[in-house]
């Protein structure tokens, strides 16, 4: 469950009237994130969870977006041995965010509980996903975002003071078979105190932002599954991350965070 959290995550899909022809350029960073666990009822104070997070993310405007993260998580209780979650995700994505390559491995202690190879790509009325790993597969699933498509829509709902933004999204976790619906809160743009970790981001612009994620198949009532919040920066960096399940909840520090350099990237737009 906790190893699903982020392909990177992190993104968003209808545009409302927010600009779509407005462009986003993501920044190229490397952050890492170590997660405790926050608030717990008194019932599951056996329970013990840490983990850390390693998201990086390179290209441009024009040549795209490769993403690339890996969590690995601890899990304990008083009588039951440790648990150990490792979940790596490769992804690339094309700037017009109509393809979306994908490689998910999710590993539990020695056992390889997935791995999935695919591509997926957006039609007028759906997504087609080509399979490759477990098997080759060919399927058709509803219209929906893919992850760098749905961080940018974000960002461009944020710019234009827009508040409430409903997505549907798909990113390959799980077996690659469906897509999420996610209801996204945004809150009023903020100026954030120096940070030194991230100083070269203290003149963007800030947004809270909630993200609410939901499964029908898990949850038949129609309640988000959990929650996620987090501070966005306007190229698309995240800090002050945190996750709620209800039961429990885990909280992200920064630990590092990286500009990567895109230069090569930033020339070869200009021809």
């Amino acid at each position: 469950m906790v190893r699903l959290l982020f392909i990177l995550g992190l993104h968003v899909a209808f545009l409302f009237s927010a600009r779509a022809e407005e462009a986003v350029a993501l920044t190229p960073h490397r952050v890492i994130y170590d997660f405790k666990l926050g608030d717990t009822p008194s019932e599951m104070k056996a329970l013990g969870m840490s983990g850390r997070l390693v998201h990086e993310l390179i290209g441009s405007e024009c040549k795209g977006y490769k993403v690339s993260s890996r969590f690995i998580s601890r899990t304990h209780t008083e009588n039951v041995q440790e648990r150990i979650t490792d979940q790596q995700i490769v992804s690339y994505e094309t700037s017009d965010g109509r393809k979306f390559h994908f490689e998910v491995n999710d590993n539990v202690g020695q056992e390889v509980k997935h791995n999935i190879q695919g591509v997926a790509e957006r039609t007028d009325d759906g997504i087609v996903v080509k399979l490759k790993k477990p098997k080759e597969d060919v399927y058709k699933l509803p219209l929906a975002d893919f992850p760098t498509m749905y961080l940018k829509n974000i960002i461009r709902q944020a710019k234009a003071n827009h508040h409430l933004y409903q997505a549907t999204v798909f990113d390959g976790t799980g077996n690659a078979n469906k897509i999420i619906e996610r209801s996204v809160i945004i809150g009023e743009k903020q100026v954030l105190p120096s940070d030194s970790k991230m100083e070269k981001l203290d003149q963007e612009d800030h947004w809270p932002v909630q993200i609410s994620y939901y499964d029908d198949e898990k949850n038949k009532g129609g309640l988000p599954t959990y929650h996620m919040s987090f501070l966005l920066s306007e190229t698309g960096i995240m800090r002050d991350l945190s996750i709620n399940y209800g039961e429990f909840s885990m909280h992200a520090d920064l630990v590092s965070f990286e500009l990567l350099d895109d230069e090569k990237d930033s020339e070869s737009c200009k021809h």
